[in-house]
């Protein structure tokens, strides 16, 4: 890992679940093993352990809760044979910050989410408990702080929850390969548009881009078939943003669903 100049890291994940963020950190730590390190994920069984473990990283089980009972004995014992360790700032697993850094010597808190998404989930009194790993990164010798992009790191340094002074965070490399060479699109009709995200107030952007997509493909006289795919608490407010925007459903000049 270049940003904390070691051989051996041991990843702290949520999960092994195929979303953004823990696919983004086994593409990382494939690309540290291929060349020539060392790297160990701490996670929940789950669809990406296979994926892992064919690029040469070690899994370890790992139950956030149960190991947190244990006075993170696991993450202690793993972290120690490791010269750094990268911890998710989520749910459950970001409270092993500390004795991660601690048996390590070398922590980076990696941060994905927006900055008041626990607020959502958990309620505001949450903040308090998300802004320790935080505060911890920022004080200790030894830690940094990863964010995803500029943009990201904006609303960290904005939030006046957490209180983050400028030019702390760095930023995470982007590790999804995609395919090289220039995207043709169709000149069939009708266009498609897929937004596949969670139905959530922190990816609403997505649901509005897309609906904005298709709005001016409308405006211009095409067709377009768009398609917001997605679970969560904010399906009716997507329903009713298509309905707000586009023109009525199934029409000649295209069509929209929400599912």
């Amino acid at each position: 890992m270049s940003a904390l100049g070691v051989d051996r890291v041991c990843c702290l994940q949520r999960n092994l679940n195929p979303g953004g963020s823990a696919r983004q950190w086994v593409h990382l730590l494939a690309h540290h093993v291929a060349s020539g390190g060392q790297a160990t994920i701490l996670a929940p069984p789950g669809p990406l352990e296979e994926t892992a473990r064919d690029a040469g990283i070690e899994v370890v089980p790992t139950i956030w809760r149960g190991e947190g009972a244990t006075g993170w004995r696991g993450v202690t014992a793993v972290a120690a044979d490791h010269e750094a360790a990268i911890v998710h700032w989520d749910h459950e697993v970001m409270a092993a910050f500390g004795p991660a850094l601690e048996a390590s010597g070398r922590a980076a808190l990696a941060m994905h989410q927006a900055p008041e998404a626990s607020a959502r989930w958990f309620g505001n009194e949450y903040l308090q408990h998300a802004r320790a790993p935080i505060d911890h990164a920022l004080r200790e010798r030894g830690s940094l702080i990863l964010v995803c992009g500029e943009a990201h790191r904006r609303r960290f340094e904005s939030a006046p929850a957490f209180d983050v002074p400028p030019g702390r965070l760095r930023l995470l490399p982007a590790s999804i390969p995609i395919p090289s060479g220039l995207f043709e699109p169709s000149p069939d009709e009708p266009r498609e548009i897929l937004a596949l995200a969670r139905l959530s107030p922190d990816k609403q952007p997505i649901q509005r881009l897309a609906i904005e997509l298709a709005r001016a493909r409308f405006d211009a006289g095409g067709q377009v078939r768009l398609t917001i795919a997605g679970e969560g608490p904010c399906r009716e407010e997507a329903i009713a943003l298509c309905g707000r925007r586009l023109p009525p459903l199934r029409t000649a000049s295209g069509s929209a669903e929400c599912r």
